[in-house]
């Protein structure tokens, strides 16, 4: 008779042979597939991330070119600019000064023309009050020294006009 112990022994390596062989064919081929899969879509990745890394490598560099070229083309339109704001500045100056020499002319032209009108007016009101001292002398028969005062009088008044 068979011992139990060696049926029971046997039965288990059967078992853990039929088990090893399930296993391999069921569970260890497709997770050995997926794995290889996955294997060769990560090396696919890193190689198109390398692919992707130099391009913008590239990229970069152009950039920074680009970045140089405006840089310098930024330097050369501030100088412009702060040339035309010196020319700007200095025509402004200009205009500026002959405006307010024009303006003193104009000025001066104005007073001349009010002192011109004054004195005008002031020797017509001179003579109008000779007249009219001169009318009140002859009208008036006084003595001279209401006479001394009417002349000082008419002065004070002559003198209040001017």
């Amino acid at each position: 008779m068979v011992d139990p112990n060696l049926v029971t022994f046997v039965l288990t390596i059967v078992n853990i042979l039929v088990l090893f062989y399930l296993l391999k064919r069921f569970l260890f081929k497709p997770i050995g597939e997926f794995m290889e899969n996955r294997k060769n879509e990560i090396k696919q990745n890193l190689e198109d991330a390398e692919k992707e890394r130099q391009e913008a490598e590239k990229l970069k560099e152009q950039y920074y070119e680009k970045l140089r070229g405006a840089k310098s083309e930024a330097q050369e339109i501030i100088q412009q600019a702060r040339q035309r704001e010196e020319e700007i500045i200095k025509e402004a100056k200009q205009e500026a000064k002959q405006e307010a020499d024009d303006m003193i002319a104009r000025a001066r032209e104005e007073i001349n023309q009010e002192q011109k009108k004054a004195i005008e007016s002031l020797r017509s009101e001179v003579s109008d009050l000779t007249i009219q001292i001169t009318e009140r002398v002859l009208n008036d028969t006084i003595d001279k020294d209401q006479q001394k005062k009417l002349v000082q009088k008419y002065l004070k008044e002559v003198g209040r006009v001017s």
